[in-house]
C-alpha cells in the first residue's frame, strides 16, 4: 500500500511539472537585454478592452535591429476592473515585436483583489497578444493565462 501511495505521488508530481512546464514554453517569448541595445523611450498608452477594461501610460524601450522591424518592452502598474472579479491592482510587463506591422507580444505580472469580491484573487499571470503595430499605434486581441481562468479581449496602442 505504501509503496502504491509513493508511484501515486511521484505520477501527480510529474503531471504537475509537465502542465506547468508546458505553461511556461508556450509564453516563453521573452526579449534579451541585447535585444534592446540602443534602445529609446517612447510613451505609449495601452488601452485594454474586452474582459479586462483598463487604460495605461507605458513608457516602452524600443529598439529597431532592422528595417520594418522594432522590438517593445515596457512595465506598467495600475488597475485593470475584471469582469469576474471586480477591480484588481497590476504590476505587468509587456514585451514584443513588431515585423511588417505585424505584432505578437508577451504579457506577464501579478495581479491582486482590491475589493471584497475580488480579496481572495491574486497570482501570476501571463498572456499573448496580437496584432498590427505601426510606429504609432496598433490593435489586436488579448487572452491571459491564470489559476482562474482566461480573460480575453481587444487592445490598443497608441504613440502619446
Amino acid at each position: 500500500m505504501n509503496n502504491l501511495r509513493q508511484k501515486l505521488i511521484l505520477a501527480l508530481v510529474i503531471f504537475i511539472f509537465a502542465i506547468t512546464s508546458f505553461h511556461t514554453h508556450v509564453y516563453s517569448d521573452s526579449i534579451n537585454a541585447a535585444d534592446l541595445t540602443g534602445a529609446k523611450e517612447e510613451v505609449w498608452e495601452l488601452q485594454l478592452k474586452g474582459e479586462w477594461k483598463a487604460k495605461f501610460k507605458v513608457v516602452f524601450k524600443k529598439a529597431s535591429p532592422e528595417k520594418d522591424v522594432f522590438i517593445l518592452s515596457g512595465k506598467f502598474a495600475g488597475k485593470i476592473d475584471d469582469s469576474q472579479w471586480g477591480n484588481l491592482d497590476t504590476r505587468l510587463k509587456l514585451e514584443g515585436k513588431s515585423e511588417n506591422n505585424s505584432f505578437v507580444a508577451v504579457l506577464s505580472g501579478h495581479v491582486a483583489g482590491t475589493e471584497s469580491t475580488a480579496a481572495s484573487y491574486s497570482g501570476l499571470v501571463k498572456g499573448k497578444f496580437k496584432g498590427t503595430l505601426s510606429n504609432s499605434q496598433g490593435s489586436g486581441t488579448y487572452e491571459i493565462i491564470h489559476n482562474w481562468g482566461a480573460p480575453g479581449g481587444e487592445w490598443t496602442l497608441k504613440k502619446i
